[in-house]
């Protein structure tokens, strides 16, 4: 009986290679014994290991990759044996009928709790714009919670620790950690924990097991947001938005923030090069011209939703630079369902549009900002809105008298929308 060693629970690419060179060999399932022998090797920069190549190719649909992914995430202790018995069906070419089949049946299930489970441990990160170092403790399958560290590391730039029995995640100075558990002494001592992770744990670009750890990624559909329940899981379905081509060179999506049952909601463009490093809308130089703006008015940021039409960076590389590009009207299209989303469970009362892609974007169709600006609209939902410049277009003023002069016209258009608060 072969027995297979994986350095650790979420070792997906040892146990994918194993599994080649075993099916090849046409081994049943039930000659193989998995093994997890993790040890500190796994947290130092010279981990090396040998794996077998294999030249077996399986014809294996995008789905059931996408389900294998998540089973093997899941922590269930049956996972190899079951996942193994799936591909030996796949090799053989035997039919699978997913409302019949008992053993996919169950594998689905599995899949659909690991989900849930992931977007769970996703919404227990506080938002980026509280900025205290968080530290949380769960208990959930060490596979998991790998599972889903880049996408808490894009979710949350500022530093936080999570730790489940056997492993701590920690993201410190834009820097994500994996490290082995820590001593019960001092299991709930916040700063020792942090210290903890940094001293005995890895960079996750310090070594091939972490660099290369593949992600159980929770792709969201339209029909998933649409049923999304709060904001909180809204943006933990966000983490993984794959909905246009804009997420592979941005850094991460950026959600919206802000007070949750805001009475005024705030809809820019997209985020620019600092939202997109920093992981909030409206903190780079329009961000702050925006904030001296409101607190112009009298008015606290923290009482108002802040959001972007569009959730991912579009720029054109120029040397160490990342130059702003305007977002496509496809773009606008592919974010809309989380635009819809955000504005169906807040519900604002008024909403102030910053720019054309704003107003684009609430109002479903082209505009002109010099034509729809200044005027209290009523939108198709019965809320109030109002069109205005977005604060990028004060930064480019070209002389000071404009500058002055756009910049009081701004400031009476917010004025404008906030009477119309109830």
């Amino acid at each position: 009986m072969p027995t297979i060693m994986l350095v650790t629970e979420s070792d997906f690419l040892g146990w994918h290679a194993w599994t080649k060179s075993l099916l090849a060999q046409h081994i049943s399932k039930n000659e193989i014994k998995w093994v997890i022998k993790s040890t500190d090797i796994i947290y130092k920069n010279n981990f090396t290991r040998d794996l077998p190549e294999t030249e077996f190719l399986l014809n294996i649909p995008r789905k059931i990759v996408s389900l294998i992914i998540a089973v093997f995430y899941s922590g269930n202790d049956e996972r190899f044996s079951l996942l193994y018995e799936l591909l030996e069906k796949i090799r053989d070419k035997e039919p699978l009928d997913e409302k019949k089949d008992p053993l996919l049946l169950r594998l689905i299930d599995i899949s659909h709790r690991a989900k849930k489970e992931a977007l769970q441990i996703r919404q227990k990160l506080p938002h980026t714009r509280f900025t205290h170092h968080s530290v949380i403790r769960i208990n959930s399958p060490v596979a998991l919670l790998d599972s889903q560290a880049y996408a808490l590391f894009a979710q949350r730039p500022e530093a936080w620790l999570i730790r489940t029995p056997g492993r701590i995640i920690c993201s410190y100075q834009k820097q994500l950690f994996f490290s082995p558990d820590a001593p019960e002494s001092i299991l709930n001592n916040d700063e020792a924990l942090f210290e903890f992770a940094q001293t005995h744990g890895i960079r996750s670009d310090q070594n091939d097991l972490w660099r290369s750890l593949i992600p159980f990624r929770i792709r969201p559909h339209a029909e998933f947001i649409e049923k999304a329940p709060n904001l909180t899981v809204l943006q933990a379905y966000a983490a993984d938005c794959q909905l246009c081509e804009l997420c592979t060179p941005a850094s991460r999506t950026v959600f919206g923030e802000g007070n949750q049952e805001a009475r005024l909601m705030f809809v820019g463009e997209q985020p620019g090069d600092q939202e997109d490093l920093q992981g909030r809308p409206f903190v780079g130089p329009a961000g702050q011209l925006f904030d001296n703006a409101l607190n112009e008015c009298g008015f606290d940021r923290e009482k108002a939703w802040v959001t972007n039409a569009v959730k991912h960076f579009r720029f054109t590389p120029r040397g160490s630079r990342r130059i702003h590009q305007k977002p496509e009207a496809k773009h606008i299209h592919a974010c809309a369902p989380w635009l819809k989303r955000e504005r169906d469970i807040i519900r604002p009362k008024v909403t102030i549009m910053l720019g054309v892609t704003g107003g684009s974007a609430v109002l479903g169709r082209p505009i002109t900002v010099s034509r729809e600006r200044s005027k209290i609209l009523t939108l198709l939902d019965g809320s109030i809105g109002l069109v205005t410049v977005h604060p990028s277009y004060l930064l480019r003023q070209p002389d000071e008298e404009s500058r002055s002069r756009e910049y009081a016209h701004f400031i009476a258009d917010l004025k404008l929308a906030f009477s119309a608060l109830p």
